[in-house]
């Protein structure tokens, strides 16, 4: 029990910079995205992103953030589903809107997927209103 909190006090700071870290790292390597040396040794951290933009190179960090906001909402939530489902739309909204904005990908293909992705996303969350008790139950 005494490792599981240790590393948990360990972990919690690098899950909550790590976002943070990845945008701070690619922003100030912004005009050397493109050289060999910086490819090798970070390109994972923007591959098939959009290298000219930099909203479009915060996507992977987002993405992180997303899911630990996600979680946090779960945990910290539990008993309000009202705001979990309100959070819930609000963040997927937020996303949808900067993948239109930002492009991030390279590929018009994976921008496409990603909104469809979005849209479907959304309209899961909007169905979750059926599983409430603010809906009156017919029966």
């Amino acid at each position: 029990m005494r490792f599981a909190s240790i590393f948990t006090l360990v972990l919690l700071p690098v899950t909550v910079l790590a976002p943070f870290a990845i945008i701070a790292l690619l922003y100030c390597l912004f005009q050397r995205l493109e050289s060999p040396q910086i490819q090798e040794r970070i390109g994972a951290l923007y591959e098939g992103l959009k290298t000219k933009s930099r909203w479009a190179l915060a996507y992977n960090a987002i993405f992180v953030a997303r899911r630990f906001i996600y979680a946090l909402i779960i945990v910290i939530l539990k008993g309000q589903p009202a705001v979990q489902m309100l959070l819930f739309f609000y963040q997927s909204l937020a996303v949808y809107v900067y993948i239109i904005y930002a492009k991030p990908f390279d590929e018009p293909e994976l921008n496409r997927l990603e909104i469809f992705n979005e849209v479907c996303i959304l309209i899961a969350a909007y169905h979750l209103i059926l599983f409430t008790d603010y809906l009156p139950d017919e029966q």
